[in-house]
């Protein structure tokens, strides 16, 4: 990464970010996106581990601190009260 780019990713704030993975609608599983998204993270944080991460967790990113959540609301939303509420043709 050149030392400009690494530059707008941290601001010389220390300050952790706060990183919100949303998960898609319908069925899932609690904490499968936040694995997901480590998984991915792998790339550039290797030494993470995608089994072990929790939503709440600080990992280091270059030199930024990130805070990831996932934000579970499949739980709120049960099949039977998101049936119906969009068709696949509003979004073609």
């Amino acid at each position: 990464m050149s030392e400009k780019a690494d530059d707008l990713l941290h601001d010389g704030d220390d300050s952790p970010l706060a990183l919100l993975l949303v998960h898609g609608v319908g069925s899932q599983e609690r904490g499968k996106m936040l694995r997901d998204f480590a998984i991915g993270l792998r790339r550039i944080v290797p030494e993470l581990d995608p089994e072990a991460i929790q939503s709440g967790d600080t990992i280091v990113v270059g030199k930024q601190c990130v805070r990831l959540y996932e934000v579970y609301w499949a739980d709120l939303m049960k099949e039977e009260r998101s049936r119906g509420s969009f068709t696949v043709e509003e979004f073609t």
